[in-house]
């Protein structure tokens, strides 16, 4: 809103009356803005950089899962299966 009565006075003739006071609000509204498109994209940066974080550690847990390439099921939900059960499914497949 300020700005709206700072561009009718400038309209008017009548913005010299309180000119510092209208520069400072004006550097303040620059400086808050430029903030602002700061912390926006370091925000960005830093989501790209998660987001390809976990999909490198999404591949090395593929990688880790079919490394034997046996067909033996060694992980439920991310849980590692007992040595027993292992054993049990590579008996059944001989």
């Amino acid at each position: 809103s300020y700005l709206g009565v700072f561009g009718k006075q400038l309209v008017d003739g009548t913005a010299g009356e309180s000119g510092m006071q209208d520069a400072l609000l004006l550097i303040a509204l620059g400086v808050s803005v430029l903030i602002g498109v700061f912390a926006s994209q370091l925000a960005n940066e830093t989501w790209e950089s998660i987001n390809e974080e976990v999909e490198l550690e999404k591949k090395a847990a593929a990688e880790k899962e079919d490394t034997a390439g046996d067909g033996v099921m060694r992980q439920i939900m991310g849980m590692d299966l007992p040595q027993w059960i292992i054993g049990f499914q590579l008996s059944l497949q001989t």
